[in-house]
């Protein structure tokens, strides 16, 4: 997926260096197994995040390419008032098991009949603003507390990770019609939302961080096997960025695309 981001080297400038200190910031629950590969970090919405890795970023990208975007700030809730209350935020409705981008470059995906998920993108504050108006207690209408781990992976040998770690065949999706699937992954019970970017296959995937190490090694295990690996954010940013045509433009969205239909 592709939920928002912001620009490759603009997020650098904008984030700050990871400090010998992390007391006061947000932890990603892929941090520890991302650390032993060394990456150069950045600060992003309060958490540490790695924003590359080496050189052959891209290279591995191209084949199959894991980013942590847990640092995306996320707000659950759900209730028989939730599609009413939403609608007066002024949030679109998805329909069920879909999902919708926001004007910010988040996204909100409806889990159910009347359960959501609403992610910010890089730029955007529209899950933080959810959060603290749900701090009212508006009448049939609940919290969800969201603490996932979330990553994005991509490239030439996706469709190959997938057949042999999931339960489902994405291949039937008319991403069109921006489908979500809640399924399994080497028995983690995944979210995930199937998308393009640069006419290559791009997948985001939130599940239970208590699952973090266990999935990442696994994944990054099989992405090897094909000339792949971790990916820093600025390179997943770059691909983005190459989309839009100037990243300027796009320095707060990244956001899954709909398929050429």
């Amino acid at each position: 997926m592709t939920t928002g981001m912001t620009s490759n080297r603009q997020a650098g400038a904008n984030a700050s260096a990871l400090s010998a200190s992390t007391t006061s910031l947000r932890r990603s629950p892929l941090q520890s197994a991302i650390t032993p590969h060394h990456p150069q970090w950045v600060i992003i919405d309060g958490m540490s995040t790695a924003f590359q890795f080496d050189t052959k970023d891209a290279e591995r990208m191209a084949a199959l390419g894991i980013a942590d975007l847990s640092f995306m700030f996320r707000c659950g809730l759900k209730g028989p008032h939730s599609v009413a209350w939403l609608t007066a935020q002024g949030l679109p409705i998805p329909q069920i098991n879909s999902w919708e981008p926001l004007p910010g470059g988040g996204i909100i995906a409806r889990l159910g009949v009347t359960e959501f998920l609403i992610e910010d993108s890089a730029g955007d504050s529209t899950a933080k603003q959810l959060a603290d108006a749900l701090k009212t207690r508006p009448d049939g209408v609940y919290p969800v507390l969201r603490q996932d781990a979330s990553f994005a992976v991509t490239g030439a040998f996706l469709q190959t990770l997938l057949r042999q770690t999931c339960a489902m065949n994405f291949n039937v999706l008319d991403l069109s019609t921006r489908p979500l699937a809640l399924t399994s992954m080497v028995g983690v019970q995944v979210l995930v939302i199937p998308s393009e970017l640069n006419e290559q296959p791009l997948y985001r995937v939130w599940f239970d961080g208590t699952y973090a190490d266990y999935l990442w090694q696994t994944l990054l295990g099989i992405a090897g096997e094909h000339g792949g690996g971790p990916v820093g954010l600025d390179c997943l940013m770059q691909k983005n960025a190459m989309q839009q045509n100037t990243r300027q433009h796009n320095s707060h969205h990244l956001i899954p695309q709909r398929s050429a239909r």
